[in-house]
């Protein structure tokens, strides 16, 4: 959807996270998804970084599971329109 009621921010780095919710998974963990299905869901026309259109250039740089499969990290590159409908890229 569009309205994120869970996020933080660390001042000091810049760091963010965000709760999403997703499509139903079925049976499989979170190690059995793919990046794909991350960048689906998060770039999607209603998705975190679609306010002013849906992002392009969306390249998964690094993608890792924690040691204890309990959490997978992305890092992700993209590019997303302003307000002004102009171009930002966001690393």
């Amino acid at each position: 959807g569009t309205v994120y009621d869970v996020e933080c921010r660390d001042s000091n780095s810049g760091d963010g996270a965000f709760l999403a919710v997703s499509p139903d998974v079925g049976d499989k963990s979170l190690e059995d998804l793919k990046d794909a299905f991350f960048v689906k869901t998060l770039f999607s026309p209603t998705g975190r970084f679609s306010f002013y259109g849906q992002p392009t250039d969306i390249k998964v740089k690094k993608s890792s599971m924690s040691s204890d499969n309990k959490y997978k990290v992305l890092d992700v590159s993209f590019s997303t329109l302003s307000q002004a409908t102009q171009t930002e890229i966001r690393r």
